[in-house]
């Protein structure tokens, strides 16, 4: 048999309904970079336990693995109806919104998985990516969206070292910057 079992197929009737064995064969499919046969056996999950918000995080990661963001969203957004605070299908959602085009709804969900699991840095991250592609994005919110960041995730020793360097780094005023290099009288007391 091609693909996932359904009840037509013939397999034993128990294989159709054996919610592990086809949890293992989507994977399998999905890996397999086979879209078709991975849906029809997290379809088939969702009517067997319409109630396991997993099946939609990982039919949402198939569709957003595949490019159709907006079924991504859309299945994303049941599940959370089921799971509210997932912050895998938040994040799914996050990332398939912001791949679809839809940087403010986006910035939201990184938002909302931040407040859920602030140690998410990884998620952190990509609300600062996402930040960079937003048209209302005020610099100085960036700024401090950046500094929340290195606040919330670098370890102290790295974080005092950093701002020792950037102390270090600062550029003199006297120094005009042209991306020409240096000449002897503008390198300064250093040269």
């Amino acid at each position: 048999v091609r693909g996932c079992p359904g009840p037509g197929d013939r397999v034993p009737a128990q294989a159709a309904d054996d919610f592990p064995l086809l949890q293992l064969m989507a994977r399998f499919y999905h890996r397999a970079k086979r879209g078709y046969d991975a849906e029809r056996c997290l379809v088939r999950m969702g009517t067997i336990n319409p109630t396991h918000a997993p099946v939609y995080a990982d039919l949402a990661h198939l569709y957003s693995d595949f490019g159709e963001y907006a079924r991504a969203i859309e299945v994303a957004r049941d599940g959370l109806r089921l799971q509210p605070d997932s912050t895998a299908l938040l994040n799914l959602l996050a990332n398939s919104q912001l791949n679809h085009g839809l940087v403010e709804d986006a910035l939201q969900s990184y938002r909302r998985i931040i407040a859920l699991a602030p140690h998410m840095a990884f998620v952190h991250s990509s609300l600062l990516l996402a930040m960079h592609y937003g048209s209302e994005i005020d610099p100085a919110e960036l700024f401090a969206e950046h500094q929340r960041f290195g606040r919330m995730h670098t370890p102290p020793a790295l974080a005092l070292w950093l701002v020792d360097l950037a102390r270090r780094c600062q550029v003199r005023p006297n120094v005009e910057v042209t991306g020409a290099p240096p000449t002897d009288a503008s390198k300064g007391d250093d040269a």
